[in-house]
This record gives C-alpha cells, structure tokens and sequence, in this order.
C-alpha cells in the first residue's frame, strides 16, 4: 500500500512540475478606466477617467484637457495639455499644447517656450498633492 501512494505522489508532483504554472493573463486596462489629471482653460486642475474627447471642467465648464509633466533643463517641470486621437482603433497622442499657447503636432519636438529647448517627459511626484499646479522656475 506504501508503495502506492509513493507512486501515485511521484507521479502527481511530477505531472504538477512538468505541467508548471498556469498562465494568468490580466485583462488590458483601457484610457478610459484609467484616472488621470486634467487642466482647463482657466487653470483649474482635477482628477476623472480618461476620455480623447475634451472634458468639461466641473469648476468653470470650460474645456478641460489630459495634462501631463514634462521638464525643462533650465526651467524645471511645467504641465502639458495632450490632444489624442483614433486612428486605426489604437488611442495616440496627436497633439500638445503648453497652456496658455498654441497646439503642436505630436510629430514635431516639443519646446520650452522661454529657450526653446527640448523638453523631456517627467516623472510625477507621487508625494505631490494632487491638484497642486507645478509651474517653471522663474530664475530668467
């Protein structure tokens, strides 16, 4: 009888171990289940879902828009109003605005826009409050 249930032991931990672990494949998460910041046109900043459409600012109901931190070697962090799009069913950034300033094509650099350096994306701060509006340095 022992040698049974060795055998049968044997046999069951080594169909466990040659079959190994069994794939677990987490769902694709979608813009729009996804909390993130955004701006209006006034300066107001909030936190809802994404959408590519322009959001209305609970505050002002103005157009709100998904903003983002990029930086500046000499003048430090600033926000980035992103304009996105559908093509071919995939989501994409077509589009950047600096506030208060015009739309760029997501194509072309994208500029400070006091020495027109290149601008690089920034890491948020995770111990930032949200809300808080991060503006460049002013050491001109």
């Amino acid at each position: 009888m022992a040698s049974v249930c060795m055998a049968a032991f044997i046999l069951y931990f080594s169909w466990v171990f040659w079959r190994g672990e069994p794939m677990v494949v987490a769902p694709p998460r979608t813009f729009d289940s996804v909390t993130v910041d955004w701006l209006c046109e006034s300066g107001h900043s909030f936190q809802a879902t994404g959408q590519t459409e322009p959001r209305s600012c609970p505050q002002c109901s103005k157009r709100s828009y998904v903003v983002t931190l990029y930086s500046c070697d000499i003048h430090g962090r600033m926000e980035i109003m992103l304009g996105y799009d559908t093509e071919h069913e995939e989501l994409g950034v077509t589009r950047w605005r600096i506030p208060s300033r015009g739309w760029v094509e997501s194509e072309q650099e994208l500029r400070c826009p006091r020495c027109r350096g290149v601008l690089r994306r920034a890491p948020r701060d995770p111990l930032a409050p949200i809300g808080r509006k991060i503006r460049p340095r002013s050491d001109d």
